[in-house]
């Protein structure tokens, strides 16, 4: 009986000790599964940070770029008529003789 007692213990040891092998092996895999997740975490903010960023600088890009047309479209008549107007004072001494010429006779 004190054999089987021996045996039994004995068993019992092995069992425990391989309880707690498998107990400290799952603790570890937990623990750097855990660790894993907060950096792959913190890696998706970093990312979705980014991308926020990202999309600000397309919107000023593109709003630059509609600016910039609708400066074009705005300067190019004003250009027509500061032209015009310069060539206006040039021809203006001409123009005022021939009037006068013209409503002279």
């Amino acid at each position: 009986m004190a054999e089987d007692d021996y045996n039994y213990k004995k068993a019992y040891l092995r069992e425990k000790s391989a309880r707690d092998q498998l107990e400290t092996l799952l603790e570890d895999k937990t623990r750097a599964l855990f660790i894993v997740n907060q950096e792959l975490e913190e890696k998706l903010e970093t990312v979705k940070n980014q991308q926020i960023t990202l999309m600000q600088s397309e919107k000023m890009a593109t709003l630059g770029t509609l600016s910039a047309g609708m400066a074009h479209e705005i300067n190019n008549p004003l250009d027509y008529i500061t032209s015009n107007v310069e060539s206006i004072k040039f021809i203006k001494p001409v123009l005022v003789s021939l009037m006068t010429a013209a409503h002279n006779l």
